[in-house]
């Protein structure tokens, strides 16, 4: 990614930060800008030291909605192996962290009528 397209990006996340003080002007500004712009697919790194490093970059390139989409294509994918329990509570417990405390509580509540 050159200088120019990481600043751009960095520009584009303010316009999302921007949106509580306008938020049709930043909404319609940073939705031009990712029809235009988006961070496309992730790369494939030929070294698997760099799969995480990679995809970190991606990740805060990517788009709200690329990556919404990208981490449930990742999850579907997922083979059944014995670490997959361990991946999913991985997943599990870094989203449940991400939660603010309402959203937690819901979740509780859905968890518990299961």
């Amino acid at each position: 990614m050159t200088d120019e397209e990481h600043a751009a990006h960095i520009a584009l996340r303010a316009l999302i930060n921007a949106q509580g003080i306008d938020a049709g002007g930043a909404m319609i500004a940073a939705a031009s800008y990712m029809e235009q712009y988006g961070a496309g697919y992730p790369d494939v790194p030929l070294v698997s030291e760099q799969v995480r490093r990679d995809a970190s970059l991606w990740a805060d390139c990517a788009a709200p909605h690329e990556l919404e989409a990208y981490t449930i294509a990742a999850i579907g994918a997922l083979t059944e192996s014995p670490l997959l329990d361990k991946q999913l509570r991985k997943l599990a417990a870094l989203s449940y962290g991400r939660m603010n405390p309402e959203t937690k509580q819901k979740f509780k509540d859905w968890i518990n009528q299961q």
